[in-house]
């Protein structure tokens, strides 16, 4: 009869053990995969500002050259893609940064001008954003 007790406690010590480690395993599964998806939602977050920093810029701009200008404390190369940049992870031009800020200029006649940004990081593409902007008339 003694030996039945014994024999009940290691076993209730044993399953309690073996849920213990199941639920320690599953719990740093769902800490790993949170903290992943924290990092893209960073990465994204993070090209979202850069990409409307860059409509803003190309917004002050009236012509490829001027925009090239701007950018040149970012290390602004001309691609095939238009211009490219870079800039650090505080958003500031830098050029051994690992965000790349490529822009494209399409002119649609005179008075109007195609933007599209790509943002990316080490090769890949985080963000796109097309936009243009308004070149004709006078400005405040």
């Amino acid at each position: 009869m003694k030996q039945n007790r014994h024999f009940s406690f290691y076993m209730e010590v044993m399953i309690m053990l073996v849920v213990f480690i199941a639920v320690i395993v599953n719990l740093s599964r769902v800490f790993t995969l949170s903290r992943r998806q924290s990092w893209q939602a960073r990465q994204l977050s993070d090209a979202v500002i850069l990409a409307s920093s860059g409509a803003e810029i190309c917004a002050s701009c009236r012509s490829e050259e001027e925009l090239l200008e701007l950018l040149q404390d970012a290390g602004a190369k001309r691609s095939d893609a238009g211009i490219t940049a870079s800039f650090n992870d505080r958003f500031e031009m830098d050029p051994s940064g690992e965000m790349i800020m490529e822009i494209g200029w399409l002119p649609e006649g005179e008075e109007f001008v195609e933007t599209p940004i790509i943002i990316s990081r080490r090769g890949t593409q985080l963000y796109t954003l097309n936009t243009g902007h308004y070149l004709g008339g006078e400005r405040p």
